[in-house]
């Protein structure tokens, strides 16, 4: 535009001299010949050129055509049928030439960026010392353009038009090889050349599977990329797609709906009054701001979310498994996306009045997320649960492209029967819950990763019973052998599990439960990597003079097929099972602690260490 400009320019200092007697077209080749000058690309005039004499001439080109790098493969970048211009003689004698009323007829422009990146319009880049021709109208009928990008694998065709003082863009094609649509509406063009004043811009965009919406202005048009304010909503299947063609680093994600306010001041953005869902995960306000200058760049905020569902979110990012009727086996075998760890740090805490961690529902959940040089971590994570808490942390990170985490997870005296409320076990189990996973993996999948795994495992029930009646019910066999035919409701005093995990494999270091008629023992394992588990259990009956011990259980399967059928080990003497409950006392009393205090001090298990004790004192 500046060339041609300044060609129409230079026109009219010729017409001065010209005056009527001149045959216009006679200057059609010095002025393409200056245009192309100017330019450094070969511009043609093929049709007329025409003149409106007066204090503002009016000129009137047909046939314009600017020829393409040499590299693409058309003649012509852009050809126009008509292009029409008013210049008032003053401003051209102040040396300040403005155009008015300029009319761009069925123009044909062809944009294009090769593989090494190099664009045909590079040309065009204006001098910045040099101040822009001032336009006062700009319209444009029935314009077409097409835009090709290699390294984008990007082509986009469409029309762009004004009427009614707005200007219309519509375009469709492909980007990044994904189907693209645009609709928009924005202010007069001469305001992006003018940059006065904010230029308004309304757009609609259909992506993939994926729709944008935005309403705002560029705040200052002479650089729109730069300083900007919109309100956008977006929603779609897969959120991750929508990043990745902002060149945002970010993993396959699931459906989700977003508003908010978007601004951005050079290098620093802000998303303000965020609300949406990620899935089922529903945001409910929140604000965040970024670094772009920052090396990585970094992102920080508050998000609070009208319900937070663990297991929606892992989903969400892709890391569920798959439907159970589709797997073999329980845990995620699909690889762990990493790549995204070191793209840009984080620092965001998210809260919820309303949470959910896999079947367990709960309240007043917080979690503080950062991302620093690669790890994630999540410290602390609290969660209200069934009247205890759950709390800890979590972090995920890569060495050699290899993802690893470690895991530090307690539960608090929760209410047993309140934390199975959706379950089939709630009806026959009661009782406070406490326990604790320290773990720690490497593996390119969860169950990898597990598969790998080192730490230790615990859990602690006390104060709880057992509806013998319901059990039986779900687990006949088991129930009489391990808690015989007494009572209907059985106390179960003190319950105690404690693995210690290596190489992905949970082997017990401690399995007791004492109910008002027994105690049961036992030994096991959980294999992480086969999904397998093994365990023989031994019933003690509470006898007057002490424990006898009832014939042994012995319990094994898979996890996606497990198999509850019982066999009966041999029973050993009463001195060896006294002997054996007596050499439970110890690590009983060291494995509490680690669990939770609360449990190790409750009543009934300081009780059971004393029972038991003695018991093998006396034999």
């Amino acid at each position: 535009m500046k060339g041609i400009g300044w060609a129409l320019l230079v026109l009219v200092l010729m017409l001065a001299v010209a005056l009527w007697w001149l045959d216009w077209n006679h200057l059609r080749g010095p002025l393409a010949e200056f245009a192309s000058r100017e330019l450094e690309r070969t511009v043609s005039i093929d049709g007329d050129l025409d003149v409106e004499l007066g204090w503002t001439p009016r000129v009137h080109v047909h046939g314009l055509r600017i020829a393409d790098a040499p590299w693409a493969g058309r003649e012509h970048m852009a050809e126009v049928e008509r292009l029409s211009a008013s210049i008032p003689l003053g401003s051209v004698l102040r040396g300040d030439p403005e155009f008015r009323d300029v009319v761009v007829e069925r123009p044909r422009v062809h944009l294009e960026r090769n593989p090494q990146g190099a664009a045909n319009w590079d040309f065009l880049e204006d001098d910045p010392d040099e101040d822009p021709p001032r336009i006062t109208a700009l319209s444009v009928h029935e314009g077409h353009f097409v835009y090709t990008d290699a390294p984008l694998q990007t082509r986009i065709e469409g029309q762009l038009y004004t009427e009614d003082g707005r200007t219309h863009l519509q375009a469709d094609g492909t980007y990044r090889e994904a189907p693209l649509k645009v609709v928009g509406q924005a202010g007069e063009l001469p305001a992006l050349v003018d940059g006065a004043e904010p230029f308004p811009l309304e757009l609609e965009i259909w992506y993939a599977a994926q729709y944008l919406s935005a309403q705002g202005a560029f705040d200052d048009p002479q650089e729109p990329l730069e300083r900007f304010t919109f309100t956008l909503a977006a929603e779609g299947d897969d959120l991750g797609t929508l990043l990745q063609a902002l060149d945002v680093p970010a993993p396959d994600m699931d459906a989700f709906e977003l508003s908010g306010e978007v601004s951005r001041q050079g290098e620093q953005w802000r998303v303000r009054d965020i609300q949406g869902r990620l899935k089922e995960t529903r945001l409910e306000r929140g604000e965040l701001h970024a670094d772009t200058a920052a090396e990585p760049p970094r992102v920080e905020g508050e998000l609070h979310l009208a319900r937070l569902d663990v297991q929606n979110l892992f989903e969400f990012f892709g890391l569920d498994a798959p439907p159970e009727e589709e797997r073999e086996r329980l845990l995620p075998d699909d690889p762990i996306p990493v790549d995204w760890l070191s793209a840009f740090e984080v620092h965001v805490t998210l809260s919820t009045a309303d949470a959910a961690l896999w079947v367990i529902e709960g309240h007043d959940m917080m979690l503080d997320v950062q991302l620093q040089e690669g790890t994630l971590r999540i410290d602390p994570f609290r969660m209200s649960v069934a009247e205890g808490e759950i709390a800890g942390a979590f972090q995920l990170s890569s060495r050699d492209g290899v993802p690893g985490f470690v895991t530090d997870i307690g539960l608090r005296s929760a209410s047993l029967e309140h934390m199975l409320e959706n379950t089939e076990a709630a009806q026959f189990i009661r009782g406070r819950l406490s326990g604790r996973i320290e773990l720690e993996g490497r593996g390119a999948s969860v169950a990898e990763a597990l598969g790998e795994a080192e730490g230790q495992v615990g859990l602690a029930l006390t104060r709880g019973a057992l509806d013998r009646l319901v059990a039986e019910g779900i687990a006949l066999n088991i129930i009489e052998l391990l808690f015989g035919d007494g009572e209907p409701d059985q106390r179960v005093r003190c319950g105690v599990a404690a693995f210690d995990v290596g190489g992905g494999e949970m082997v017990s270091e401690l399995l007791l439960i004492d109910t008002d008629e027994r105690v049961i023992t036992g030994d096991g394992n959980v294999d992480l990597r086969e999904e397998r588990f093994a365990f023989e259990l031994e019933a003690h009956a509470k006898e007057a003079g002490g424990l006898s011990l009832q014939t042994p259980v012995n319990i094994e399967g898979s996890w996606m097929d497990p198999d509850f059928g019982i066999e009966a080990g041999e029973a050993i003497a009463r001195g060896a099972a006294a002997a054996l409950l007596g050499a439970v006392a110890a690590p009983l009393a060291a494995v509490l602690p680690f669990i939770e205090p609360d449990a190790a001090e409750d009543h009934d298990c300081q009780a059971l260490f004393q029972e038991l004790g003695e018991t093998f004192e006396e034999e």
